[in-house]
């Protein structure tokens, strides 16, 4: 659905699959990713898809920090990363359990953090060379289902509350008391002026 005053929302794309991500590089390409398809517009109304010998089962989330996109599989450990939103090639994560799920991802100026099914995770190589991500010293918490980077400041939606961090590589979190149930808040986002938590039956702003 496309609006352009988030009131009247006009349908141009339809799916049999829920659609999770979708990311935009705040110039000129929209790109989302569906199961083993993605596509682009420039205008948000016309979309073109992509041929891609990449796979992707369960696409979570996707993000560009100006050089690179990247696409979480919920699937397994794996990303797609592209260099123009057009051009896509699958690549593996190290650095995780075998169980682990990646869910969300986020860039912060600095680093790449990626939210998974029990923890929060960085990139410190922005340019994607080494794909060895780190764990961060964020609590034991489960299901990171979306993280969002503003500069310095790092929000992420997990099972037991929304967190903070104001480190580059996603440590030193703090819990935001609230009276908000997160088991079922699934995205954030922010739009210059405000942020945005949105899930099941709840939509909150601050």
């Amino acid at each position: 659905y496309l609006t352009t005053n988030g009131l009247c929302w006009e349908q141009v794309e339809s799916h049999t699959s829920s659609l999770n991500c979708i990311g935009y590089n705040n110039k000129d390409l929209w790109v989302y990713a569906d199961k083993n398809k993605i596509k682009y517009s420039n205008d948000g109304y016309k979309w073109d898809s992509i041929i891609t010998n990449s796979t992707m089962e369960y696409p979570l989330a996707i993000d560009y920090n100006g050089s690179n996109w990247l696409i979480i599989d919920g699937c397994d450990n794996s990303i797609l990363m592209s260099k123009n939103g057009i051009l896509w090639n699958t690549y593996d994560i190290t650095g995780t359990d075998t169980n682990e799920k990646l869910k969300s991802i986020t860039y912060n100026g600095t680093n790449w953090l990626i939210g998974s099914t029990h923890d929060v995770w960085y990139l410190n190589d922005s340019s994607l060379s080494d794909l060895t991500i780190n764990q961060t010293q964020i609590p034991d918490v489960s299901l990171v289902n979306d993280i969002h980077s503003l500069g310095l400041l790092n929000l992420a939606i997990t099972k037991q509350g929304l967190y903070r961090s104001n480190d580059n590589s996603g440590n030193q979190w703090t819990q935001i008391n609230n009276d908000i149930s997160y088991e079922n808040i699934n995205k954030i986002c922010y739009n210059g002026i405000r942020w945005v938590i949105g899930g099941r039956n709840i939509l909150k702003y601050s």
